[in-house]
């Protein structure tokens, strides 16, 4: 370094220049031959955070630059003064006061006829900052990209396009790396389209290129491999500002697997459609299916409805009148879901004791209590991918109604005495005899349970607004009634059949049936007075023993009463004077069922 004289000349007196220098803008200093600052200016002090008290005579220019940048401004220093060419403007980082870093683009002066330089700095620190964001982000977008599971490009040119960039995972896709499909060589990547698909798809692109719209296209490929795949593409044109089109740019990924998957959901999407024309042909043949039988109009939209049910797996709520045949229903949409090869779980919610009703519906582990000898599995597990349904929902209980809630939310529940959550995947098939909407408003169906589970609903009409279907339904009982001498009515009693309201709907009329066949009486026993002893006792007066007689009797009594009151059980239990687990016990001794 050159030796110079460090007699500080004294300040220059203009009051022109002491203007022009204290208001340049930037930080500004004057040096002198060996560095050591002579003048500083306010906008210094801020960009360093030292006073000028402090810096004017007593500091050296080398004692605010980092150290990484030290020699090379001290090689610039000498170099401007030995007449060597050295910059003038270039960047320099300084250290201020609190010891932090500031980037500044620096301009250099020697003053004319002096060995003295004038140095301005102007902080850049925010753009370098940006800068090192920008490139950090480009980083990690480049690094996104290579791990992509598809291949981003870029293309320029005209028709087809050549590649000019693929990302990494061009190799996976094609078998083909980056460097080969962008050589221009072969293989373009044209070269890979199958032909079959190229025209078209370059139709898509040239009209999206046109509207200035993005495109997505799915077409196949021959890979390095000679296998074939399914790729989907989607990409948009750049624009120049003349509004010609520069590069496209897009992304690529394979699509094979989800194009089998496609395939497969169109197969069995054809073969639910035929299975679905297959059963409206049958019902229009033989005026039901799935145990229903009917061909009027209001049944017709009921078949509808299975249909519409069984081919998506929502939850269904079947309402109407008490012996309409909701079961019936119930098993036919599982019968032709997704679910009929897993279970059917028929539970009656009213038939259930409340002190068993929660071990009942999930299940309890060994020892959970006195009694529990051993696992007991519960109906939600027993359904597990299958239907469960819920018969007589409006007994159910506002308590379970929220364990149940839970559970078919996606909660799960745990079994008395268990410690692990099970989750169950069933769908929820319920009946009612009541208006839903009644349920909750006079509260005994929370409304947060009525919204989950009446996602389909469907209402069965009662046997009154249906009154064509009645020969129909006579004809299929007589044929169950086996063995049986009357294969058909009397106009007489067909028109008294025809001309009664049915309030117990198929139900009553399969009973009334039996009871005709029995006794070749017609007694539809519509009020509770009418029950006709007399002809109850002549159809047991034959010669049994008395066990037996009872036994008849009491079954043909029970069966009146259930008609009478329209199969609600509740009634009836209070009617008999027994309670509903009894009267529950005596319809499986009797084998009194309410399918119709």
């Amino acid at each position: 370094m050159e030796q110079t004289t460090t007699t500080i000349p004294a300040r220059p007196k203009n009051r022109t220049f002491r203007s022009v220098f204290e208001n340049t803008g930037t930080g500004t200093i004057i040096i002198e031959a060996d560095m050591t600052v002579s003048m500083v200016n306010a906008s210094f002090e801020t960009l360093t955070g030292y006073r000028r008290e402090e810096i004017e005579g007593l500091k050296k220019f080398t004692d605010f630059v980092h150290p990484e940048d030290l020699g090379l401004m001290t090689a610039y220093h000498i170099g401007r003064r030995q007449g060597t060419v050295a910059p003038t403007e270039y960047e320099c980082r300084l250290v201020t006061r609190e010891g932090d870093v500031k980037h500044t683009a620096v301009r250099v002066k020697i003053i004319p006829g002096t060995r003295r330089s004038v140095l301005s700095f102007m902080d850049i620190s925010a753009r370098i900052a940006s800068e090192l964001a920008l490139k950090k982000s480009r980083q990690q977008l480049a690094n996104l990209v290579s791990n992509l599971p598809g291949m981003a490009y870029r293309r320029q040119g005209h028709a087809p396009y050549a590649m000019v960039y693929a990302s990494q995972g061009c190799l996976s896709l094609t078998g083909y790396d980056a460097a080969q499909i962008t050589s221009g060589a072969y293989p373009a990547y044209s070269d890979l389209v199958n032909p079959d698909d190229y025209n078209q798809i370059m139709e898509l692109v040239h009209h999206a290129l046109e509207t200035k719209t993005h495109f997505q296209l799915t077409y196949r490929i021959r890979t390095a491999a000679k296998q074939e795949k399914w790729v989907w593409e989607q990409g948009m044109g750049i624009y120049g500002e003349d509004g010609d089109i520069t590069a496209i740019e897009g992304f690529l990924t394979d699509f094979t697997e989800h194009k089998e998957i496609e395939e497969t959901y169109r197969e069995q999407g054809e073969q639910f459609h035929n299975e679905v024309l297959r059963l409206r042909s049958s019902i229009s043949r033989r005026g039901g299916f799935s145990g229903l039988v009917g061909k009027s109009q209001p049944m017709r939209q009921v078949y509808e409805l299975i249909l519409k049910a069984a081919a998506v797996d929502a939850n269904v709520l079947i309402y109407g009148e008490t012996g309409t045949g909701k079961e019936l229903v119930a098993r036919a949409i599982h019968d032709l879901s997704c679910r009929r090869c897993k279970e059917f779980v028929a539970v009656n919610c009213g038939a259930i004791p409340e002190t068993i009703i929660e071990s009942e519906f999930f299940g309890y582990k060994k020892g959970a209590f006195t009694g529990a000898a051993k696992d007991k599995t519960g109906f939600l597990d027993t359904a597990h991918q299958g239907t469960l349904f819920l018969d007589e929902l409006e007994e159910m209980s506002l308590n379970l109604q929220v364990k149940m809630l839970r559970a078919i939310d996606g909660h799960g529940f745990i079994p008395l005495g268990g410690n692990r959550v099970r989750l169950p995947d069933i769908r929820i098939i319920a009946a009612t005899n009541k208006s839903p909407q009644t349920l909750v408003q006079t509260g005994l169906m929370r409304e947060d349970f009525y919204f989950r589970i009446n996602i389909i609903p469907v209402y069965i009409p009662p046997l009154r607004e249906r009154k064509g279907d009645i020969p129909r339904l006579i004809n299929h009982f007589l044929r169950k009634l086996s063995p049986s001498s009357i294969t058909a009515l009397p106009d007489a009693v067909m028109r008294k059949f025809m001309d009664y309201d049915w309030p117990g709907n198929v139900r009553e009329l399969q009973n009334a049936l039996h009871r005709y066949v029995s006794l070749e009486h017609v007694d539809f026993m519509t009020a509770p007075g009418n029950l006709d002893t007399t002809e109850t006792v002549r159809s047991i007066v034959e010669a049994k023993p008395l066990r037996q007689a009872v036994h008849h009797f009491e079954k043909k009594y029970i069966v009146s009463l259930l008609d009478q009151h329209r199969w609600c059980r509740t009634e009836v239990a209070k009617v008999l004077k027994i309670d509903r687990r009894t009267l529950h016990r005596k319809l499986r001794e009797y084998r009194i069922t309410d399918s119709i």
